[in-house]
């Protein structure tokens, strides 16, 4: 019997990477224009507008360039007065995954793109929002 945490995540494609976003993160899949940013921090893919909000707009894969565009996203529930969404390509359904670690400290990848495996068996990474927000509004240090 395992004791990793485990957590419903909502299964998600990046690109060609599997995603899971926690549950109670997620409000809803919307469709926004997205405008870049002249000099935009690591994963922050540009600045889009839903409902009259402005949203920060995370790209977890590297900029499709420097273009404005329409892009579908997962819009998130976070406190606060900014409004954040995940670029996704593709939403399936939430399904039950146990996490794993947090990252090696050498790791290339941030803390809060933690590994998770599904009970398929299918390996993902899953957001940690609440460490993702922290970590791209304090200038995307690297939190270690």
């Amino acid at each position: 019997m395992s004791t990793a945490p485990t957590i419903d995540l909502l299964e998600c494609m990046v690109a060609r990477a599997h995603i899971g976003l926690p549950r109670a993160a997620v409000a809803q899949l919307i469709e926004y224009d997205l405008a870049p940013l002249p000099s935009p921090a690591q994963y922050v893919g540009g600045l889009g507008v839903h409902d009259g909000r402005v949203v920060v707009s995370v790209a977890l894969t590297p900029a499709l360039g420097q273009q404005a565009r329409t892009t579908r996203g997962v819009l998130l529930t976070v406190p606060g007065a900014t409004s954040w969404c995940v670029e996704v390509s593709s939403v399936g359904g939430f399904v039950p995954a146990e996490l794993g670690d947090d990252g090696e400290p050498d790791s290339d990848r941030p803390r809060w793109l933690r590994r998770a495996r599904l009970r398929s068996g299918k390996a993902v990474i899953a957001v940690d929002v609440d460490a993702m927000v922290t970590w791209l509004t304090e200038g995307g240090s690297r939190g270690r």
